[in-house]
């Protein structure tokens, strides 16, 4: 359900408006629906976004390295960081690495440019160039060697690759060889050396990347309680400086919602020399009213999926309550396997993962709730890891088999049941809120349709109720005339049938419209949910595939074939249903949540849009 607010106006003299915000912000119940306009130039406005901005993008990045660190053995180390001293840290620390990369790469750019020569002393050619000779390094394609360059300039191949051959000339000062070659650079570094300073400088990397995992292990939970109250202050720096200007500028005016329960004690908290209150309850006019959910622990446990469609408008139902058990139903169906259930409540820390793969909102408490749903929709085929356990000559066994098994035909129409139930349900709390939003005249038609399914329903389930058919009794055909009188009679509320003959043929066509409607869509909504029998069907052969192929690779000839084969067994057993669970987890979370979110919201008339209330405190 959603809480009642309370809309509230300030009025404060300007010399005690920063007292009063600090109270307000000690309160920590107003949430502030309308300010004034601010100079975009503002100086602590953006000094706040600047460094909101700024840390935001460290705390990315860190978070990218956590997790890398996590998956290396990066544990918190326990040291105490000053958030402001992080950014510093870490980018001093990155343009280390940076620098170090760019050395790297350019040592091992020489390395590959020296090679080719070898590991020699390059003194040695600096003694000989102290003797007179000069000593020339040349490369050129093999087809351009000149074996005349042997004896001329004392030319030596040091060696050659599949594009080049490297030589060397030996030459008297003033000698300049004139070889069709490229004359190469003296190395002044032996190969030996290079290799040993790249060593080094991997080294000393390899040091700054640890130090920098370190660093960011350590920092996350410190830089997002840093981002957190840069957040916190810039919404007072918001609130501060774009409060409305009143009487020219002597009294600022700030308007907001409180929840209800905690109005009266707020207005005492607040309440001061200088300040004026206004409490009163909202009104239609009121489109920004923020929604604050109270539910209990139950139906909390499934508010994270209203959120991930939307939260309702202020005079709307909340539908949390009535996604909860469907949405156990529906997961149950899909995931349904009585092994795959008990493992859910088992793994619970491996199917936390999963579920914040969704949503990070997803509690312990739901996935428990599901397990235990796909424990008892698993009853319904007996499937245990892919076995039947209802094959088993168990007086138990068979005893749950009488109470709880479905053949394959049962459950195809188990679905279409819910997928009716479902959908009747919607219609119903659709009326509901038609009526609170808009008044009672607009939830006739939906009413009058509701009626016909329900009687329809009624009829063909009991025929005994009436003549030889359900549908020939007189109760049925009153219930036919009334509903349809409510469909083809308040198809445009706007325009009340009994006030002209016009109104009456508008109301008779949008209620045509609405049966065509009804008929096209009531059928495709309803063949939506053969999707529950289908995934539950599809999980289960699969999960037996599995099971046979690993079956199939046992055996028993000799006591190392059957240690082998039962390794391979484990092996492709383990595999197979991990690769079925992660498949059936995503289209068990899926599949429901598009039930929910198109043919349930669709036939309630859901709208939302809400804002959520987020109070300004500290």
């Amino acid at each position: 359900m959603i809480t009642k607010m309370k809309k509230m106006t300030f009025l404060v003299w300007h010399n005690a408006y920063s007292a009063f915000l600090e109270k307000l912000r000690t309160a920590g119940v107003l949430h502030v629906s309308r300010l004034g306009t601010a100079d975009a130039e503002n100086e602590a406005l953006g000094q706040s976004l600047a460094a909101i901005r700024g840390i935001e993008q460290i705390i990315q990045q860190v978070n990218e390295r956590c997790s890398a660190a996590g998956k290396l053995g990066v544990t918190r180390s326990g040291r105490t960081l000053n958030p402001d001293d992080v950014a510093d840290m870490y980018n001093s620390l990155v343009q280390e690495n940076q620098a170090l990369v760019q050395n790297i790469a350019q040592c091992q750019k020489d390395i590959t440019a020296l090679e080719p020569w070898g590991d020699f002393d390059p003194s040695i050619i600096a003694k000989l160039a102290e003797s007179g000779y000069n000593v020339g390094f040349y490369s050129t394609v093999g087809r351009n060697w000149d074996p005349e360059w042997v004896e001329k300039y004392n030319a030596v191949q040091i060696g050659s690759d599949s594009l080049k051959l490297y030589f060397i000339t030996i030459t008297k000062d003033g000698i300049v060889p004139d070889v069709n070659a490229d004359l190469m650079t003296c190395p002044g570094t032996s190969l030996s050396e290079m290799r040993h300073n790249l060593q080094q400088l991997q080294n000393e990397y390899a040091e700054k990347e640890a130090e920098l995992n370190q660093l960011c292990v350590d920092a996350a939970e410190p830089l997002d309680e840093y981002r957190k109250g840069l957040m916190k202050e810039l919404e007072y720096n918001q609130v501060r400086y774009r409060t409305g200007k009143e009487a020219d500028g002597h009294i600022c005016m700030l308007r907001g919602w409180i929840p209800a329960e905690k109005a009266e004690s707020a207005v005492e908290q607040l309440q001061g020399e200088g300040v004026y209150i206004n409490m009163e309850n909202p009104t239609p006019a009121d489109d920004d009213i923020p929604i604050l959910l109270n539910n209990n622990r139950f139906v909390k446990l499934f508010e994270p999926f209203t959120r991930l469609y939307m939260l309702p408008t202020y005079r709307e139902l909340d539908l949390t309550l009535y996604i909860a058990p469907f949405f156990m139903l529906f997961f149950g169906l899909c995931f349904g396997d009585i092994g795959y259930g008990l493992l859910m409540l088992a793994a619970l820390p491996v199917f936390r993962k999963l579920f914040h793969l969704i949503d990070k909102n997803f509690s312990d408490g739901i996935i428990i709730c599901l397990g235990v749903s796909t424990i008892v929709c698993g009853m319904l085929t007996g499937g245990f890891f892919g076995f039947n356990i209802y094959n088993l000559d168990i007086p138990f066994i068979s005893r749950l088999k009488g109470w709880f098994y479905m053949d394959q035909m049962k459950l195809l129409y188990t679905a279409f049941i819910i997928g009716g139930v479902h959908i009747v349900v919607s219609m119903i709390l659709k009326a509901v809120n038609m009526t609170i939003q808009f008044g009672f005249r607009y939830a006739v038609s939906t009413i009058g349709w509701v009626l016909l399914l329900l009687g329809s329903a009624a009829a063909y389930l009991f025929p005994s109720l009436g003549f030889d058919s359900g549908f020939g009794t007189v109760a049925y055909k009153v219930l036919v005339g009334a509903s349809l009188a409510m469909v083809f009679l308040a198809g445009n509320p706007d325009k009340p049938a009994y006030r002209s003959v016009k109104n009456l043929l508008l109301n008779i066509g949008a209620g045509l419209w609405d049966t065509y409607n009804m008929a096209t869509g009531l059928l495709g909504d309803v063949l939506s949910y053969v999707r529950l029998f289908a995934l539950g069907m599809s999980g289960g052969v699969l999960a037996s595939v599995f099971d046979d192929l690993a079956i199939g690779v046992f055996s028993t000839d000799s006591v190392w074939k059957g240690l082998l084969t039962f390794l391979g067994l484990a092996l492709i057993f383990l595999f197979g249903h991990a690769i079925n669970i992660f498949m059936n987890f995503l289209s068990s979370m899926i599949h429901p949540m598009r039930l929910i979110f198109v043919e349930f919201f669709k036939n309630t008339s859901y709208t939302g849009g809400g804002e959520e209330y987020r109070p300004f405190e500290r």
